[in-house]
């Protein structure tokens, strides 16, 4: 909170314009980071990484997020968040009331981007 204004800047326009440049900017970075840890021994690695928050997040060395692995768990967790059977009622309810985000999944489902398991 203390160096929110010198460590963040606001850019307003609109994402069709910002998130090409702000993408190809992330990848640069990935590829220098790549070029940087090739050479290393895993020990360096390790070390490297523990040093370097950034290397780490866009090089993922854990490996990539498997969250469709841990749905049943993270189903569970949010039964406990969401408490009684009649909240996840009403969540669901609003998901399926809402047409346009129904619309949006529809879309995404027929260009296969939901693939990788049933939503």
């Amino acid at each position: 909170r203390d160096t929110f204004h010198e460590t963040t800047v606001s850019v307003y326009g609109d994402y069709t314009q910002l998130f090409w440049p702000m993408a190809y900017a992330i990848f640069e970075r990935r590829k220098q980071f790549e070029k940087q840890v090739e050479s290393l021994s895993d020990k360096d690695k390790k070390q490297f990484f523990k040093e370097n928050s950034e290397a780490r997040g866009l090089l993922r060395p854990s490996g990539p997020p498997r969250l469709f692995e841990q749905r049943k768990k993270l189903m569970a967790d949010f039964h406990k968040v969401a408490g009684s059977k009649k909240n996840v009622a009403r969540i669901k309810e609003w998901y399926q009331s809402n047409k346009e985000l129904l619309g949006t999944l529809d879309e995404l489902r027929g260009q296969g981007a939901l693939d990788i398991g049933d939503l």
